[in-house]
């Protein structure tokens, strides 16, 4: 990936489709003051450069109907060559498992886990969790959200 030197129009873009990546390439020019020609030729060089990953649609968790959300900190162990290829490969067969992090401390994964349910969750962790690769785990149930963003702060790099 070259990098991209991103001038106050790419931060400007950025912010924008990070906020409705549904944006026409007009609006999207009228807000920023550019022509949509400039503003597809600049979003086609940060998509090239692999700067937007992909375009996505957001999801209200509680109206998808999963009334459970829960952070979930994994503990390999220590026995075995591949244990932590092994916790990983479980992680990413989960459809439960949004995101996964590995992380420093006391907890080798830090996972998000959203479930329709307590009972599917009691499930999730009894039936996938309880297993020779995984020492420890912990679960904290989420009450309530305060705030939720999916857009990266956009700085100019040069």
């Amino acid at each position: 990936m070259r990098e991209l030197k991103l001038d106050r129009y790419d931060i400007r873009i950025l912010e924008e489709i990070q906020n409705d990546g549904r944006i026409s390439r007009i609006e999207l020019g009228e807000r920023i003051n550019l022509s949509p020609s400039q503003c597809y030729r600049r979003l086609k060089l940060m998509e090239d450069a692999g700067l937007i990953d992909r375009y996505i649609a957001v999801l209200d968790r509680e109206k998808a109907g999963f009334d459970i959300s829960a952070i979930v900190m994994v503990k390999c162990a220590t026995s075995g060559g591949n244990v932590r290829n092994e916790v990983i490969a479980l992680i990413n067969s989960l459809d439960e498992v949004i995101e996964g992090y590995g992380t420093t401390g006391e907890y080798d994964f830090l996972l998000k886990v959203y479930c329709h349910n307590m009972k599917a969750f009691t499930n999730l962790l009894i039936n996938h969790f309880q297993v020779a690769c995984i020492a420890n785990m912990h679960s904290y149930i989420m009450t309530d959200c305060f705030k939720y963003n999916t857009a990266l702060p956009i700085k100019s790099n040069h």
